[in-house]
């Protein structure tokens, strides 16, 4: 347990020094500052409408730039250990591979952690300065949104162990912003013969239908009612997120082991 900590502890310091985790913050507030102005600066409404508004777009805009920086992050706790040749060091230890795969995986976590409880505060304080309300829907909507990063960081950290991390970082973002379908129509409607695009086909709908629906964790639409959000369903989508993370550490820790062997081979 004294090493997973460590090992994550490690991680999640080497990120928060890393110049690309500072690019990317400073492009997520200028983002955030783009949206939000147009908001506030609309004198037609009401300070409590222009409020709300605010806050679900920080949220939402949390949610696009969140999933990319997540993916980022978790190829960059593989790559950085090669780039700086610390794999060695680290592997020379008594450390299990799991221990290594889920300590980085909880490195990341915690950073993320991080930027979402400087978000919660942000419209928390948004809100209650205009409303003097507090908004328990805004928690949960920032905590499933978190829950769902959780699948990017560890698919990321499994697939930059045997892929290139650019390519491993494009494969995790493609996942998740719809592009699989657009490929997918774009090959079926092709007009290659049929013998020309059934593995090209049966491969991105494969992917496709097996990729993690991550709109389940963007809580933005049936948060206007809290009727609709059910403890039934809540915990459903905790289990499922759970239970493939839990698998795809399960492959990353697996792989991290084959490939040392390989190599004392």
């Amino acid at each position: 347990m004294n090493a997973l900590v460590a090992i994550a502890r490690t991680q999640f310091r080497r990120t928060m020094r890393s110049r690309v985790f500072l690019a990317c913050v400073l492009v997520a507030i200028a983002c955030a500052a783009i949206v939000v102005e147009p908001i506030v600066n609309i004198r037609t409404q009401t300070p409590g409408s222009v409020a709300a508004a605010a806050a679900w777009e920080v949220i939402s805009l949390f949610s696009t730039l969140g999933f990319g920086l997540v993916a980022i992050l978790g190829v960059s706790a593989i790559h950085s250990e090669t780039r700086d040749k610390t794999w060695q060091a680290l592997l020379c230890k008594p450390i299990s591979p799991w221990k290594i795969v889920v300590g980085k995986f909880l490195g990341v976590m915690a950073v993320m952690s991080a930027l979402t409880a400087f978000v919660w505060g942000c419209v928390h304080v948004l809100v209650a300065v205009s409303l003097h309300r507090y908004f328990p829907r805004l928690d949960l909507a920032l905590a499933f949104e978190l829950l769902g990063l959780t699948i990017p960081a560890a698919l990321a950290i499994c697939l930059s162990l045997r892929i290139h991390p650019i390519a491993s970082a494009i494969i995790v973002l493609l996942l998740r912003y719809d592009a699989l379908d657009a490929l997918f129509d774009a090959v079926t409607s092709s007009q290659h013969s049929t013998a020309v695009l059934l593995v090209p086909a049966t491969l991105i709908g494969a992917a496709r239908a097996i990729a993690p629906p991550y709109d389940l964790f963007i809580l933005g639409d049936t948060l206007s009612s809290a009727a609709t959000i059910l403890w039934g369903r809540q915990l459903w989508i905790t289990g499922y997120a759970t239970a493939l993370v839990a698998l795809v550490l399960a492959s990353a820790s697996y792989l991290l082991r084959h490939r040392e062997l390989a190599k004392a081979v």
